[in-house]
């Protein structure tokens, strides 16, 4: 057709449909599966890491991604209230 095939999306959809579902407590599945790719995507932007990245080496767990301070624990708390995230 127009070079796109069902397999371009798979990994995307994997990524940002079928983990978060897993995780999820399959209760207001959609607000959970939002909640979460925000909240990945908030600590990819405040580690200065992509989230492919955070994605692969979460799966290792074999090196140290990223140093978590205090202060990055403050700015997350500030996003999370600015972007009405309530946990």
């Amino acid at each position: 057709m127009n070079g796109w095939t069902s397999e371009t999306y798979e990994p995307l959809h994997k990524d940002y449909i079928k983990k978060p579902y897993r995780s999820s407590n399959k209760r207001d599945i959609n607000m959970q599966i939002i909640g979460t790719i925000k909240q990945r995507i908030i600590l990819a932007s405040l580690s200065n890491t992509s989230y492919d990245r955070l994605q692969n080496s979460n799966e290792q767990f074999s090196t140290l991604i990223y140093s978590f301070t205090f202060n990055d624990y403050i700015n997350i708390q500030n996003l999370m209230i600015n972007s009405n995230l309530h946990y």
